[in-house]
């Protein structure tokens, strides 16, 4: 790779690092509209599993054994 090439995707790098949202100027994507709507769908996920059991919760007898308390 010639030095000046990385010389630029070094300094695209650092302006990226810098300020993320201009990934979303450069590609004409009004950032703040795309945050909402990406948290609404989920929030809406979310509320259409509320009353789902979900298989990360841990019982009051795994909980007790994984802390070594004992009743």
């Amino acid at each position: 790779m010639c030095k000046h090439v990385a010389a630029a995707l070094y300094g695209v790098g650092v302006r990226l690092d810098e300020n993320p949202l201009l990934f979303f100027e450069l590609r004409s994507i009004d950032a703040e509209r795309f945050i909402d709507v990406t948290l609404a769908g989920k929030v809406e996920a979310m509320l259409a599993n509320e009353n789902k059991p979900s298989d990360r919760n841990i019982n009051d007898a795994d909980t007790a054994e994984l802390f070594g308390i004992w009743e």
